[in-house]
């Protein structure tokens, strides 16, 4: 709502009750509260709101994969954390070391927000969806013949976890040349008569 705008165009950009109902701040900051506590409740409904999934923490022991990859010349790691029914929870990714404090620190942010947006029941394709062949350096060939290129470290890092954690309907939208991927396009060709 801009501060010129009439009443009539403030009523259309605010859900008519509770531009009926709110009355003072402190009406306003109640409605909010009533909005993020209470997810069914119409307000809810009517702006299209949906509360995310409860954060489901991982226990304190758990297994994970450790894998070490090359893109160019730049070696690391990743961490897979994994819950006890062997989805994955959460990742670290490792020998960033070498690089400058700003790569660093963007790369161990972004572990962190992809784990927390698994541990919100973000599906891994989702974010496979966003993070797939973003662009930047360090890139190049990679170590792994099941993911040949890889973009950037987010690139590699997605794509590393659809193969070990996707379906294989993943591996085959994200680029991944696993040895099912591999039959399939075969099989596919064969059936073409290619």
């Amino acid at each position: 709502m801009s501060k010129n705008s009439t009443t009539e165009e403030n009523s259309k950009s605010v859900p008519q009750y509770i531009y009926d109902e709110v009355n003072s701040f402190d009406d306003a900051l109640k409605m909010l509260d009533m909005i993020h506590t209470e997810p069914d409740n119409e307000a809810n409904k009517e702006i299209g709101y949906t509360p995310i999934s409860p954060r489901r923490r991982l226990p304190p022991e758990r297994e994970a994969i450790i894998h070490k990859f090359n893109i160019g010349e730049h070696e690391r790691y990743i961490s897979a954390g994994k819950y006890p029914d062997g989805t994955l929870g959460e990742i670290f990714i490792g020998g960033l070391g070498k690089d400058g404090s700003t790569l660093r620190g963007m790369i161990e942010t972004w572990a962190i927000t992809v784990s927390l947006a698994l541990q919100h029941g973000v599906t891994l394709a989702t974010l496979a969806n966003k993070f797939a062949y973003m662009r930047f350096e360090p890139e190049g060939i990679t170590s792994n013949p099941e993911i040949n290129v890889a973009k950037s470290i987010p690139d590699y890092v997605i794509r590393w976890l659809v193969s070990k954690f996707g379906s294989v309907e993943d591996h085959e939208i994200f680029g991944i040349m696993t040895k099912q991927v591999k039959e399939n396009k075969a099989k596919a060709l064969d059936a073409a008569g290619m």
